[in-house]
């Protein structure tokens, strides 16, 4: 669906790293750093409900012990919408977060003194007339966070009866509200049709050539409800006007459930993960190479694929089958993830990079069918341990090959989707 053309250094590059990643280049790169993908105890906050109340959850758990999960109330909401999407606002030392909360606001809690603050957002639909502003209902979910400003999904997976389908970002010192993408700008290059139901936002900088590209879900406009991983490349913090990249196709969606949702990037195994709450599926993709990564015994463009899941073990892949919807890495080796259906859950990386989609590579940190877990924030404190390149020829070599791939990719040249 999508070519590239690459210059000849480039594609030698490249080509090493693919092989290496066919290969297992994340087990090869665990192996070769001392200290790496070892235990962290970590503290993370996530969005769900529990008692039927809506909630923001505090969870204290180590990544490598399986339920070593300890989850409290930080904040109860009491304004009966649904808190979603969530992460934490800059310069507050992780005591304060933003929220997604649909129907049509974005919210602002101090997580540390357990209060509900002044709304960012107090009704997305009434945001500024520059933008301009949506039609009526909008349903704000994903929240992404940069140093200055918030980005948001105005509708998301179509589920609000508004007719637009964009992202919107806003600076955290206040303004108006700005534009960032539209999926009707999208008609001239998809032969008529428009990109809708977005969720999931990331931002991944691919150097100077191509430069920071924000990634998302959306429908799949000619196979729907299929859906789609979708980037547009960012000048000032909004969309070049350039041809969105359409990265990969055949992801599942349902237009009463959702389906592809949300997406985190690791820079331990520079990998792009994203989350199906229907399936299940995990898809695993790098944006250097345009290419995803599929382990050992996989089905392509999954990482960890349906049929998996569902064969999986209650207490292993299974776990994925729980309504996953948050994803976020731990920064050493494992990405952990939430799901409504009462789990905080983690896989190695490296484990099923190089051995496949097991059991014994998924594992339940908080296992509780009455609580539901939603999206959560990056993992603090403490940080994960330096990376020191280990006594070990293989180290070495993958430390070269990271360093050439990500300076000489840049001079790449994307047929992209026609």
């Amino acid at each position: 669906m999508a070519f590239r053309n690459f210059s000849a250094l480039s594609a030698g590059i490249l080509s090493v790293r693919k092989l290496l990643l066919s290969f297992g280049f994340v087990g090869i790169l665990v192996t070769g750093w001392s200290d790496s993908a070892r235990a962290i105890p970590a503290v993370t906050y996530v969005t769900g409900e529990s008692s039927g109340a809506d909630v923001i959850f505090r969870i204290e758990f180590d990544t490598e012990i399986p339920l070593s999960g300890v989850a409290t109330i930080a904040v109860t909401d009491s304004r009966m919408l649904s808190l979603d999407g969530i992460d934490y606002v800059p310069g507050t030392s992780d005591t304060e977060v933003v929220v997604g909360m649909p129907p049509r606001k974005i919210g602002h809690f101090d997580v540390s003194a357990g209060t509900v603050l002044a709304d960012y957002i107090s009704d997305t639909d009434a945001i500024d007339a520059s933008t301009p502003p949506p039609v009526p209902n909008s349903w704000p979910s994903s929240i992404l966070v940069t140093d200055t400003h918030f980005y948001y999904v105005e509708n998301q997976f179509g589920f609000g009866t508004t007719t637009d389908h964009r992202i919107i970002r806003r600076a955290f010192a206040g303004g108006a509200e700005e534009l960032v993408f539209d999926g009707v700008a999208t008609a001239p290059f998809l032969e008529g049709e428009e990109l809708e139901n977005f969720e999931g936002l990331e931002q991944v900088d691919l150097g100077e050539q191509d430069g920071i590209r924000l990634f998302f879900f959306a429908e799949d406009p000619f196979s729907p409800p299929d859906r789609w991983l979708v980037s547009i490349g960012l000048v000032g913090g909004v969309w070049d006007g350039m041809e969105p990249f359409i990265e990969l196709d055949g992801l599942t969606g349902s237009p009463l459930l959702g389906g592809a949702d949300e997406l985190d990037y690791d820079p331990f195994s520079q990998l792009l993960f994203g989350t199906n709450i229907i399936t299940g599926e995990i898809i695993a993709y790098d944006p250097v190479i345009s290419e995803a990564f599929v382990p050992p015994g996989g089905t392509p463009p999954f990482f960890i694929s349906p049929a998996q899941v569902l064969s999986g073990a209650t207490d292993g892949l299974g776990l994925l089958g729980l309504e996953i919807d948050g994803i976020r890495s731990d920064e050493s080796g494992r990405m952990v993830f939430s799901g409504r259906g009462g789990v905080v859950g983690a896989f190695d990386i490296a484990s099923i990079g190089t051995s496949g989609a097991t059991d014994a590579a998924v594992y339940a940190l908080v296992l509780d069918p009455s609580l539901t877990f939603d999206d959560l924030t990056p993992m603090t404190p403490p940080l994960p341990p330096i990376l020191v390149p280990a006594a070990n020829p293989w180290g070495l070599l993958v430390l070269a090959v990271l360093l050439l791939s990500s300076g000489l990719y840049a001079s790449r040249v994307r047929n992209l989707y026609k």
